[in-house]
């Protein structure tokens, strides 16, 4: 399977799904295929890390059990890098026991999917992954928008507390 590229300055929301699996690549493309998602494909963790610096996607869907590293290393090492940290992790494994699970949040995700899945669910926590993330960014946004007005009000203050206590 090709990568698809795109710049990091799209607005689409942009999922990286991986999985060593053909057939459970398809089966995720399908479900989340026509939701107006950018999807981009990868089948191994090396390559989901490459992919992620390059497109900057809100949400990673990766497998667990992949040959090279694990899904649980590609999202520590996502989660170490400054270029991909704020890419939020949703593994989708067969993999369902809980240490499983609990092991793949120690590892950064926000979220663990256990296969085979129902497509209503994964749609239902994707959606709301993209939602947080979108607020998430929202607000940093804002934060910075803040900061700089801060600093303009500061700098205003400086002179006019000169004039004030005069010379």
């Amino acid at each position: 399977m090709n990568t698809v590229s795109a710049t990091p300055a799209e607005d689409a929301d942009r999922i990286l799904l991986v999985d060593d699996d053909v057939t459970n690549l398809d089966v995720l493309r399908h479900t989340l295929d026509g939701r107006g998602y950018r999807l981009f494909v990868t089948r191994s963790g090396e390559s989901a890390i490459d992919v992620a610096r390059r497109v900057h996607p809100l949400l990673i869907l990766p497998d667990v059990v992949m040959p090279g590293i694990d899904g649980y290393e590609t999202c520590r090492r996502l989660k170490q890098d400054p270029e991909t940290r704020e890419a939020a992790v949703i593994f989708l494994s067969s993999l369902d026991d809980t240490k499983d699970k609990v092991r793949g949040l120690q590892a950064g995700a926000v979220d663990f999917v256990s296969k085979p899945f129902q497509s209503e669910e994964v749609v239902a926590r994707v959606n709301t992954h993209l939602t947080i993330q979108r607020l998430r960014r929202q607000l940093e946004a804002r934060n910075t928008e803040l900061a700089r007005e801060l600093a303009v009000a500061q700098e205003l203050m400086t002179p006019a507390g000169r004039r004030v206590e005069g010379p």
